[in-house]
This record gives C-alpha cells, sequence and structure tokens, in this order.
C-alpha cells in the first residue's frame, strides 16, 4: 500500500503507521492489566462472601476468568459477566443472587470510577461517545471481532483526523506529531531529551531568563 502513496508523502505515511501500531499496543497493554484486575477482584470478592455469608457458590474461579476475559468487550462486558454468576446464584438461594449482584454492582463501580480512568488515561485518550457509534457500526459489520477492536479503531479514527486538521487549518504540526525516523523518534522521546524540554518551558515562564 505504502508504494501507491507519492514519495513526498511516503514518510507520513510511516509515521501514522507507527503511531497506529503504537495505539493499537497502548491499548492492547491496558486491556491486559484491566482483565487482571478484574479476574483478581472477582476471584476475591466472590470467595469472601461465600465464606463470610456462607453461600455455597461453585465455579468461582470460572466466574472471575470470565469477568476478566469479558472486560475485552466494551460496555457489554460487565452485564456478559454477570449472567452466569447470576444462574448459579438462583440455583441457590434469593441470598445468594442479591449478594451476587451486589458484588457485581461493586465492582462495576471500581471499574468505572478508579481502574479505567487511571489505566486508560495512561495508555488512550479518546472520545466515549465516538467509541459507542463505531462499536454498534464495527459490530454490525465484523461481528463480536468489531465488538473487541472498537477502541482502537476509535482512537486511530481520532488519530486521522487530527492530522487532517493540522493540514486543513494550514498548521504547523507540533514536534511530538512530526515524521521522524526510528532514532529521531528515540531520540525525541528520551529521558535526557525530555528534560530540556521541561527546562527550556520552564526558563521560558520566568521573564529575566528569557
Amino acid at each position: 500500500m505504502r508504494s501507491f502513496f507519492p514519495n513526498e508523502w511516503k514518510r507520513e505515511y510511516d509515521h501514522i503507521i507507527h503511531e497506529a501500531y503504537q495505539i493499537v499496543g497502548k491499548w492492547a497493554k491496558g486491556q491486559a492489566i484491566l482483565s487482571l484486575a478484574i479476574f483478581s477482584l472477582t476471584f476475591v470478592a466472590l470467595h469472601f462472601v461465600n465464606i463470610v455469608f456462607d453461600l455455597g457458590l461453585t465455579n468461582i474461579f470460572t466466574l472471575a476468568l470470565l469477568a476478566g476475559l469479558l472486560e475485552n468487550v466494551p460496555y457489554l462486558g460487565p452485564l456478559l459477566a454477570l449472567i452466569p454468576a447470576l444462574a448459579i446464584a438462583l440455583g441457590i438461594s434469593t441470598k445468594a443472587t442479591i449478594i451476587v449482584v451486589i458484588v457485581y454492582i461493586c465492582i462495576q463501580q471500581i471499574e468505572n470510577n478508579l481502574l479505567v480512568p487511571k489505566v486508560m488515561s495512561k495508555t488512550l485518550s479518546i472520545s466515549s461517545l465516538l467509541t459507542l457509534l463505531v462499536m454498534l457500526v464495527a459490530t454490525g459489520a465484523f461481528g463480536i471481532l468489531g465488538t473487541l477492536l472498537a477502541v482502537p479503531f476509535t482512537a486511530v479514527i481520532e488519530l486521522l483526523y487530527r492530522r487532517w486538521q493540522f493540514y486543513k487549518n494550514g498548521e504547523e504540526i507540533p514536534p511530538e506529531y512530526q515524521v521522524k525516523s526510528y532514532f529521531e523518534r528515540r531520540a525525541y522521546n528520551s529521558l535526557f531529551a525530555k528534560s530540556l524540554r521541561s527546562l527550556r518551558r520552564l526558563t521560558q515562564k520566568i521573564p529575566y531568563l528569557r
């Protein structure tokens, strides 16, 4: 596909592809952390209430594993994870059903208000509304695979839109978005280079140091 672009666009194409790979990598890392966290929380919480309230729950490890895996499904994951847990609890007692529902609601609150903001703010920063729209379109077009990949698709769409805005407005692309070779990117992102940029920004804020 690269060969279809004029020579002056090939470096830009390389950079966009590189950044898209980075986005997918960050998303995968964030999802792995979230999945592990939800698995651990579910496993510990279900074990705790099972012992404290003597519920007689079975297959706790399997339920926790399902919760961790379904964390990769945007929006619908927590609900899908609750269904098998609810089915097991309904076969035990009303008390078990109520406690299991409360446990899953608490886990979802911890996920939405603590885990997702902490993890994803360090990996991806994208629009929730755009993610939902992309998920609906991608699910209709590609099924479950589209659902799973809705978040990285959204991030790549925002990447392309951001760069198009730079060109449309005739703005100079900021240094962090400029096309660089592999070694240039490594140099730009090095700790030493970041320290120099921070020092330069600091001196620009102090009038007598300008």
